[in-house]
């Protein structure tokens, strides 16, 4: 969730944003080879091609976001494991989890913090997100501020191919596109993240991307970031202005969701209603913070939220 400069990563989506039923067909087939009685990894089985039904270098771009989206996460022996998280999310084929076909907008808010926020293995998202602040651009833009950004910050040499892929891969999942006859029907498929509106396609191959009223976001993925943030801050007070703003290098709550300063602090307050006792906001010294009164896994307002919406 805080920039490292020495730990970064560029480029490993091999050049495909994330795709509709790749998380659920990923996991799924992940969980049903670390489940055997010999546990391996299926992204390196040569099945991967067969059992995902893509071809290879979709198979590394599979493991790659299941892995951005942090719902798969390194083991000891070297294989790739469900997080708590994970396996809530999308169970399994048998007996599926929350919301494993990814159906509720609050899921897609979710992962979109859960990319956006990770810093270690999804840099270029977090660099748009937290770091990059011009509400119009173009590719090119992007392309030039990312390889300052790169320069400035990061311990790394990484090629203009490699940050061109990140640019398009980013901007094309969280935009929308028009169908174009010369393209596949692959490439006219939208991410499922183009539906919260984050980046606009305008004229003249230019985006948009500012902060506005998200009328979808629920305050339990508010709370759900709060507390992540708070437990990897290791923090029992943070300012109201960081969680808004990104500083010190650390995801901030606003920006990551591109909502405006008002809504944000809103949702804040929603988000500390919404399971009591565990953070307050409290005016200390002239400024406005967040205390945490008692510890809450951030897993805990999902749990609630999808509690709520099977009801």
């Amino acid at each position: 969730m805080k920039l490292n400069p020495k730990k970064a990563a560029f480029g490993r989506h091999e050049t495909f944003f994330l795709r509709y039923g790749w998380l659920t067909k990923g996991f799924w087939a992940n969980l049903s080879y670390i489940n055997d009685n010999t546990p391996s990894d299926i992204f390196k089985s040569d099945n991967a091609v067969v059992e995902l039904g893509v071809g290879k270098n979709m198979v590394a771009s599979i493991k790659y976001w299941l892995q951005a989206t942090q719902l798969l996460t390194s083991s000891e022996k070297g294989f790739l494991i469900p997080t708590d998280l994970g396996m809530s999310l999308m169970g399994n084929n048998l007996e599926p989890g929350w919301d494993a076909y990814l159906e509720d907008e609050a899921t897609l808010w979710l992962l979109h913090w859960l990319i956006a926020s990770n810093a270690t293995q999804a840099t270029a998202f977090y660099w748009f997100f937290n770091r990059y602040h011009k509400t119009q651009f173009t590719q090119d833009e992007l392309r030039t501020a990312l390889n300052d950004f790169i320069k400035e910050s990061i311990s790394a040499n990484t090629s203009a191919g490699t940050i061109k892929n990140d640019i398009s891969v980013l901007t094309r999942m969280y935009s929308s596109v028009e169908a174009d006859k010369k393209q596949s029907w692959d490439d006219i498929l939208d991410s499922p993240m183009s539906q919260l509106g984050l980046i606009e396609a305008t004229v003249n191959k230019e985006y948009k991307s500012s902060a506005s009223i998200k009328n979808t976001l629920h305050e339990s993925v508010v709370g759900f970031a709060l507390a992540q943030i708070f437990e990897s801050r290791q923090a029992t007070t943070i300012p109201v202005e960081e969680l808004i703003y990104s500083q010190g290098d650390w995801a901030a709550i606003g920006a990551v969701f591109r909502t405006t300063e008002s809504q944000t602090l809103a949702l804040i307050e929603e988000a500390i209603r919404y399971i009591p006792g565990k953070f307050e906001i409290n005016e200390s010294a002239g400024i406005h913070q967040v205390f945490k009164l008692e510890e809450v896994s951030p897993i805990e307002y999902l749990k609630l939220y999808f509690e709520e919406v099977k009801v």
